[in-house]
């Protein structure tokens, strides 16, 4: 049994998080991803299954769904309309989907351990650094108001995970470059980028 959780369930809290830090997350996304786990972890025990469950990072690639911020953003700047988004100083674990796709993966082969882990790069990426990336690939850095937004009341500063489990018990670790999946986003034709 594989699960898909996020690693919103961590919260605020210091970073890196690992696998068994407290769930402090308390937006209705991470309480919904909290009661999932529990219910799957009680579901395995009472059918006598391995259960693993999965912490994705910020996920992202091609074929995102709109209203993320990536997608967003390149169909805002696609269609040369402004961007408004906050200082964009918050940090964030993002890790492409491929490298999600493959954990996922070697979770549901035999043989693989039990237990949580968490699917993420371990690097930090300032927000506003991945605004200006994309801005700068599509051309339209003069779209982009950096600092139009304030931060939401609840949010989280500093959001990276702690992947050596993955690393240590399945052999995981992620492999697309932060700068290539950018480039695999900006380059994937318009009528599949939100698809």
């Amino acid at each position: 049994m594989v699960y898909v959780s996020s690693g919103e369930v961590y919260g605020l809290q210091p970073v890196p998080f690992a696998e068994d830090a407290q769930r402090l997350g308390d937006t209705p996304y991470a309480r919904a991803k909290i009661r999932g786990e529990d219910e799957v972890r009680a579901a395995a025990a009472r059918l006598k299954l391995e259960a693993v469950i999965v912490r994705p990072g910020v996920v992202y690639g091609p074929g995102q769904r709109p209203g993320m911020l990536i997608p967003s953003l390149l169909a805002a700047l696609r269609a040369g309309q402004r961007f408004a988004c906050t200082p964009g100083e918050q940090t964030r674990d993002f890790v492409h989907v491929r490298d999600v796709a493959r954990l996922l993966a070697r979770c549901a082969e035999d043989g693989a351990p039990a237990g949580t882990y968490n699917a993420g790069t371990g690097i930090e990426s300032a927000v506003a650094m991945v605004v200006r990336a994309l801005a700068w690939r599509l051309g339209r850095t003069d779209l982009v108001d950096l600092g139009a937004l304030p931060y939401r009341g609840s949010e989280v500063m500093r959001y990276v995970l702690d992947a050596t489990r993955a690393k240590e018990r399945l052999g995981f670790v992620a492999k697309v470059a932060l700068a290539e999946g950018l480039e695999s986003v900006v380059s994937c034709p318009e009528e599949q980028a939100g698809a």
